[in-house]
């Protein structure tokens, strides 16, 4: 039992979902096993490897449309950030 090969090998990389969750990729003998995680929930997809025809990676609207809403929110976080040293303190002198 000890010596037992792990059924399946965790592939690098980690994709994160918008705002909670994340992917994972797994392989198995005879298949990827695809994990999305998200707030104690998982959802798995199995891709067998005769199925598989090619695997595409590509830039996506939505994922434009995230980075932009993420960028806006950095930038309005960090501009509340700087404004109280910019504005000065309202202490009395």
């Amino acid at each position: 039992m000890a010596n037992e090969t792990p059924a399946y090998q965790r592939l690098p990389g980690k994709k994160k979902g918008f705002l909670i969750g994340h992917h994972t990729l797994w392989q198995g003998s005879d298949h990827l096993l695809q994990i999305y995680s998200r707030l104690g929930v998982e959802d798995y997809k199995r891709y067998y490897f005769d199925d598989i025809q090619a695997i595409i990676t590509r830039k996506t609207g939505s994922g434009k449309i995230q980075n932009i809403i993420l960028g806006a929110l950095l930038g309005l976080f960090c501009f509340f950030a700087v404004l109280p040293q910019a504005v000065g303190d309202f202490s009395p002198q």
